[in-house]
């Protein structure tokens, strides 16, 4: 997992696009960050410029602390762990309605509490 230049990238003023467009980041990952520092210090700049992290962990091979560390507040919304592609593929379309339209992905209770990411 890296997020280095995106936080950079960030900063450039939107690419263009009006202020009031909201800019969302999905990091999807499948494994710990070989470099946990610099990818939360990344997503806090990326966070800090405005672009909501939304965080997609799957498989078990993740750190729990540094996902929350990415996602966006509320953690509960913005981070979501399943177990292997075939879950994630059910999700397609949350994460499409929430990056077009800025809605709820997850309800606290249902996503981050069973897997163990509350």
């Amino acid at each position: 997992m890296t997020l280095n230049g995106f936080s950079e990238a960030s900063n450039g003023g939107g690419g263009g696009r009006p202020r009031e467009v909201r800019r969302v980041a999905v990091l999807l990952t499948a494994s710990r960050s070989t470099v946990p520092n610099k990818t939360v210090s990344s997503a806090a700049r990326a966070r800090d410029a405005g672009v909501t992290m939304i965080v997609v962990g799957v498989g078990k091979n993740l750190c729990p602390c540094e996902l929350k560390a990415i996602a966006s507040e509320p953690v509960c919304r913005n981070l979501v762990v399943v177990e292997d592609a075939a879950e994630l593929e059910t999700l397609t379309h949350a994460i499409r309605h929430r990056v077009r339209q800025g809605a709820m992905l997850f309800t606290c209770r249902r996503r981050c509490v069973s897997a163990g990411v509350s």
